[in-house]
């Protein structure tokens, strides 16, 4: 895996160039954590990382996350609050794939006004990382030979056709045990090997009668700190069961 982060790296540093600056949509999870940490290596602090809080981050979430990307990962990353944003577009949604193209779509406007104000600030950003996994793309769209669409995935089929950054996803083509395996190599703690980010999911099962009475829930009775202990040894916690949801 060690070659893979090389390859990457050399990769989008003539992609970018040496004058160009990267946004990255970044949550904690290990996905993007993983991305984020080859890119920062890439171009170092010409990459900007942002946590987007869309209103289902749990209880100190941010905060924890902020802290464990900047402390121990060494990542530059910042919160934009776009709860309200979010929650109104979602409200009175009920069915999941408009859910999941509206969260893509408004995920997209958020990092486009961010990448808006780091060009004005410091200079060019066209370029977007994501931490896009192979089963996101399989599940989203075909890819390399004919499939079906089990559902489409935000960062993906979620995506408006008007987006005007570029995609950078250096995991594109791996598994998750393959990002896991890639994290370790990077030296990345055991936290951010195992953390789970599960808000995009908590959207899109949101239900329009019940959202704040759901929302409530969420943030209190399943804090970041219960779910701060590495999912493998998670197995006797039963608040750990949104991790393991689906959201189809």
């Amino acid at each position: 895996m060690s070659h893979y982060a090389e390859d990457f790296i050399q990769s989008v540093r003539d992609k970018v160039g040496p004058t160009g600056n990267v946004i990255g949509a970044v949550s904690g999870g290990v996905d993007s954590t993983v991305a984020a940490v080859l890119m920062n290596k890439a171009i170092g602090h010409r990459f900007h990382a942002i946590l987007v809080d869309n209103g289902c981050l749990r209880k100190d979430e941010a905060t924890m996350v902020l802290r464990r990307l900047r402390d121990d990962c060494g990542i530059d990353l910042h919160c934009v609050d776009a709860s309200e944003r979010f929650l109104a577009l979602l409200k009175g949604v009920t069915d999941p794939e408009q859910k999941r193209k509206i969260i893509g779509a408004t995920f997209i406007d958020v990092f486009q006004e961010e990448a808006d104000r780091i060009e004005r600030d410091v200079g060019k950003c066209e370029f977007l990382l994501q931490g896009t996994l192979y089963p996101d793309v399989i599940e989203s769209v075909s890819y390399k030979g004919p499939s079906a669409t089990i559902k489409t995935h935000h960062n993906v089929g979620g995506l408006p056709a008007t987006m005007k950054l570029k995609l950078i996803e250096p995991l594109r083509e791996l598994f998750k045990d393959e990002v896991r395996e890639l994290g370790i190599a990077l030296g990345l703690d055991e936290m951010s090997v195992w953390y789970v980010m599960f808000c995009c999911k908590l959207c899109i099962k949101l239900s329009p009668s019940f959202q704040v009475l759901q929302l409530t829930l969420h943030h209190y009775f399943f804090p970041s700190k219960i779910l701060h202990k590495p999912i493998h040894q998670e197995a006797s916690f039963p608040w750990s069961w949104p991790c393991h949801q689906d959201s189809r």
